[in-house]
């Protein structure tokens, strides 16, 4: 269904690309003003439940389509090193490109010695992952465990690789339903440890969702989640607002648009819509800023209203099917990246800057499901592969090129001995549980969207 009531608004300016120190623009015959905008806007369904995407993608670098930003201080925009491919980089190399492009934050999916290494006195932070298949052994043991498993696998490069967050888990919650008991214990556990070390307030912990958590995401004033995952999901929220610590989502429009074109235009899509959405007073042009909306919502709705959120994947392909192309992950990347670095925020949320972490530095031509799941990469290794997208981020003016971490002390001495710990987390589940999913297959459930779409048709029909 179309939104009644559209307001027609000027068309939205888009601002100059152009090429980065030692790297060349990519299809720069492309860069055109794009007056042949859809008159589809404001579109009735979200179906935020299509966003449902895992993790990770890549593919290697020469070329990159830059965004020139000039903002003051502003929320980071940061990107993610999957590596499901045969054909990277190595990591050394992939540190000085982003030093290159002055990208402050980077996310990558589980600790990698050869990688973690490289990071080390980059000024670059990272947001390290946590792997599914680690949660229930961090849940079920005491925290000397949490603390040995940091020792071995994050701590030995700290603090010389900066380490902002630890993402514990990755979509979780409904899409990896046996370790879904042991992501709030497992957290906990690594708190207590990372409490233990004074470094609690050093580097945050949370668990990357994906948009299909929400039961009901339209309009975004009613935002929800699903009821299926509230047992898990209050403790956690509770965990994130005594510890400052951010709420993680993954949000994929492309998804959203490409499997309900009927109600999602791809100029809304796109942040591209000459017309608004209005919801409670509230005006939405794109369906990013609508999505995080229901977000908020949703955790208002369950008395937590101050926990910020971080975008934790977000990208559009250039390739593998209809409407994946360079100009569209072009155009999506560079406002996403346009809008996080002018701290515009959302239309709940006005000037509250949200950090994004773009999907994905790489193609990942290893990749499982869709063909267009290997191709979100950012930066390319050859000028004879597809156009790039705009890989994003300039320095803001002012600021050194160099990325400087200002979350980690300059020493931290690390203690060998643990203490007694005062906090209690939850308890996990200790009955006999199946056998665990085959976690190193990462293409995307399809049937997360048709089980999401149903759960949402009854809530509606039970609200009605």
């Amino acid at each position: 269904m179309r939104q009644k009531g559209i307001e027609r608004v000027p068309r939205l300016q888009f601002i100059q690309l152009r090429s980065l120190p030692n790297y060349h623009i990519a299809g720069s015959q492309n860069m055109r003003t794009y007056e042949d905008y859809s008159e589809r806007s404001g579109n009735a369904s979200l179906a935020h439940c299509f966003s449902c995407l895992p993790a990770l993608r890549n593919i290697g670098p020469h070329y990159m389509l830059c965004l020139i930003v000039n903002f003051g201080p502003t929320a980071p925009v940061g990107i993610c090193y999957g590596n499901i491919a045969d054909n990277h980089p190595p990591p050394s190399s992939i540190v000085s490109l982003l030093q290159s492009n002055a990208i402050p934050t980077v996310r990558i999916f589980k600790p990698s010695p050869e990688v973690l290494q490289s990071f080390s006195d980059s000024g670059i932070n990272l947001m390290i992952g946590v792997p599914n298949e680690i949660l229930p052994s961090l849940a079920n043991n005491p925290v000397t465990f949490s603390l040995q498993w940091l020792q071995s696998n994050i701590l030995d490069y700290f603090p010389p690789t900066h380490i902002k967050y630890l993402a514990v888990g990755n979509e979780v919650f409904f899409k990896d339903p046996y370790y879904t008991p042991f992501v709030v214990p497992s957290i906990w556990n690594l708190h207590q440890a990372l409490k233990t070390l004074n470094l609690d307030q050093m580097i945050k912990l949370s668990t990357p969702h994906a948009a299909c958590v929400l039961g009901t995401s339209f309009p975004p004033s009613n935002g929800s989640f699903n009821n299926e995952i509230m047992q898990q999901m209050i403790p956690l929220l509770q965990f994130l607002q005594q510890n400052d610590s951010p709420f993680m989502v993954n949000i994929y429009p492309f998804f959203s648009y490409i499997n309900n074109k009927k109600d999602i235009g791809l100029d809304y899509a796109l942040f591209n819509s000459q017309g608004y959405m209005l919801d409670n007073e509230l005006y939405y042009n794109n369906l990013f800023d609508a999505t995080l909306d229901s977000f908020v919502a949703a955790m208002e709705r369950e008395g937590f209203p101050g926990v910020r959120i971080v975008v934790t994947e977000t990208g559009w392909p250039t390739g593998g099917g209809e409407d994946a192309s360079p100009d569209n992950a072009r155009m999506y990347n560079g406002n996403v990246v346009r809008r996080a670095r002018g701290d515009v925020g959302t239309p709940m949320r006005p000037g509250v800057g949200v950090e994004v972490f773009l999907f994905d530095m790489f193609d990942e031509n290893e990749k499982d499901g869709q063909e267009y799941e290997k191709h979100f990469g950012v930066f390319e290794l050859n000028v004879e592969r597809n156009v790039i997208p705009c890989g994003t981020i300039q320095p803001a003016r002012g600021s050194t090129n160099q990325a400087r971490n200002t979350n980690v002390a300059e020493a931290v001495e690390i203690p060998q001995v643990v203490p007694n710990l005062n906090e209690n987390p939850p308890v996990p589940p200790t009955e006999t549980e199946p056998p665990p999913p085959d976690t190193n297959k990462r293409g995307r459930d399809e049937t997360d969207t048709a089980t999401t779409a149903t759960t949402r048709s009854k809530r509606r029909q039970s609200d009605q």
